[in-house]
């Protein structure tokens, strides 16, 4: 899908070369061994993708076109909530004037009607399911787990390096940490017995809609209280988003298996092979796009526009420190990376060429 997605935006060379970068790529080829929920989201994500870039390649099932982007967008998002924003980025990117193909000649307030229309088959996908959440829990939300995140991975992080940089020991800020849980448990159990026993208790407990808004009235106080602290720690977060290898992968994790791959073979290849992989792709990215923006930038900032503003978007949201939420957006850098090299390579032939 990969390649289909690049073929709408770019070259066939291209196509091919980011579909290889993408099949040999570290967090696809230890996710795709797993069974889990990023297989299925990455169908219905790229889908999307693909419907949306179609939508301006046509005159004559622009409707449909959209009516499917909204409907394969919403199937992603019961499948992984982080995407629910992701339709008004498309609309932004429809209504601005110099991201649409000069070819597509639709009056604006027809596209306006066409991204509506998109909009609205999105929230009737999610809609049964908001509706259940509403009538059985009493929030009219998707899913609680984004407060959790931000409570477990960031704000007591925060904290935790607050405590640290005071001089407390390990065991002291172990026990603190354990005090903000059992204080949101205690606020937020179902039973006034309920004891904790280990960890499921407080996963159990504390990723319900019943603790999302003590959770985060917590976790509102610990980032505002070190503002410094927060400053650094999102940082921290912004750049391991970028950079790091892939941490989907952990031989102690309960997770099944499709494929068996050998820690001696896999652990090197990510960890080592990863790191000089992502250096090269960005590194090519960013040559190109300070050595020849006009030639590079100008005429590609169409799909580059949007790629951009999806992995903005994505990298804001990575809370917790791993690569499994960079996931969604690696076929994007790896078009990106793609297109430049492909461009490269032809500038730097045809200068040979005059040359000799």
């Amino acid at each position: 899908m990969t390649y289909y997605l690049a073929r709408l935006v770019t070259t066939k060379t291209v196509a091919w070369l980011a579909a290889l970068l993408f099949s040999l790529e570290t967090e696809h080829i230890i996710i795709s061994s797993l069974i889990r929920t990023e297989p299925l989201f990455m169908v219905l994500w790229l889908g999307a993708f693909i419907l949306f870039f179609n939508y301006f390649r046509t005159s004559s099932r622009n409707v449909l076109y959209a009516a499917l982007t909204g409907l394969l967008l919403g199937l992603a998002t019961l499948t992984r909530p982080f995407t629910q924003l992701v339709p008004f980025i498309f609309v932004l990117f429809a209504l601005l004037p110099f991201t649409r193909p000069q070819s597509f000649t639709f009056p604006l307030r027809k596209i306006a009607l066409h991204m509506s229309m998109m909009v609205g088959v999105f929230i009737l996908v999610l809609a049964p399911w908001i509706i259940r959440n509403g009538i059985l829990f009493g929030s009219y939300r998707l899913s609680p787990i984004f407060a959790y995140i931000t409570y477990k991975n960031l704000a007591l992080e925060i904290e935790s390096d607050y405590l640290f940089a005071q001089g407390k020991s390990h065991s002291e800020i172990v026990t603190a940490i354990f005090k903000y849980y059992s204080d949101s448990f205690e606020k937020t159990k179902q039973y006034p017995n309920q004891q904790i026993n280990d960890t499921k208790d407080f996963l159990l407990v504390l990723t319900s809609f019943k603790a999302e808004s003590v959770i985060s009235s917590q976790a509102s106080a610990l980032l505002w209280s070190h503002p410094w602290f927060t400053l650094h720690r999102i940082i921290n977060r912004q750049i391991s988003f970028f950079i790091d290898s892939a941490f989907a992968y952990n031989i102690n994790a309960n997770l099944k298996n499709v494929v068996d791959i050998p820690p001696q073979i896999i652990y090197p290849y990510v960890f080592w092979a990863g790191r000089v992989w992502w250096i090269m792709l960005y590194g090519c990215i960013l040559f190109t796009v300070i050595f020849f923006p006009s030639k590079y930038v100008v005429q590609r900032k169409g799909f580059l526009t949007l790629f951009l503003l999806i992995i903005l978007y994505t990298s804001l949201l990575s809370l917790y420190p791993n690569t499994r939420l960079r996931y969604p957006i690696n076929p994007f850098i790896f078009i990106i990376a793609a297109d430049a090299f492909i461009f490269l390579c032809g500038h730097y032939k045809n200068k040979r060429l005059l040359v000799t």
